[in-house]
């Protein structure tokens, strides 16, 4: 009985750890801080790009009210891109993360999406961008930034100030369980996995 409990708290596990790798956006809370972690989240452009930001956003995952999250909120943050499959390049931040209002629609208050600056006319239509970001806000600075209310498919866009870059599509939003990293899983996978050994160990004496 006990070498079933732990084969299926390996299943679990594993299970746990595949989620987390092929999910596209995962936030995780650690306190007072939410991260929100893109990867390799791609987009087609089906516009020029002609703005001065990028946006890559999440569309109808939070509650309504939102507004402008300040850029003192952020904690810290990273992010990549690479075009038609090209070496990744740093992206340059320009607010981190913003609700957007509802007069730069289709953004509404219940938007959330990563920000980053980017020299107009670098991108043009049929170009395919993939992302990687981690983006780490604090919620005692500024009052909008709480945990989606949408877990699961969510649909997904790269626009700017003015325009949607591309086509909605859809991408799978997770949460990360609260005060487990995944090194922490893989560390409880060991152990299981050492666990399950000192049994079988014990049956053949």
């Amino acid at each position: 009985m006990k070498a079933l409990g732990f084969k299926a708290l390996i299943g679990a596990l594993l299970l746990s750890i595949t989620s987390a790798a092929n999910a596209a956006f995962i936030f995780s809370q650690n306190g007072n801080e939410i991260t929100m972690e893109v990867i390799n989240e791609s987009y087609t452009l089906t516009a020029n790009q002609t703005d001065n930001i990028l946006y890559v956003a999440l569309l109808d995952v939070f509650l309504p009210g939102g507004g402008s999250v300040h850029d003192g909120a952020r904690v810290g943050g990273s992010g990549t891109m690479s075009v038609n499959g090209g070496a990744a390049t740093a992206l340059n931040w320009w607010g981190g993360w913003q609700y957007r209002p509802g007069f730069q629609a289709p953004w509404t208050p219940e938007d959330v999406s990563f920000l980053f600056e980017l020299t107009p006319n670098t991108l043009s239509i049929g170009d395919t961008i993939t992302v990687n970001a981690t983006l780490t806000m604090n919620m005692l600075a500024d009052a909008d930034i709480i945990m989606p209310s949408v877990f699961g498919n969510v649909t997904t866009v790269i626009g700017g100030h003015r325009f949607l870059y591309s086509q909605g599509h859809t991408t799978d939003v997770s949460r990360q369980a609260t005060g487990v990293s995944e090194p922490s899983v893989l560390a409880l996978f060991g152990l299981a996995l050492l666990g399950m050994g000192s049994i079988r160990r014990k049956a053949n004496a």
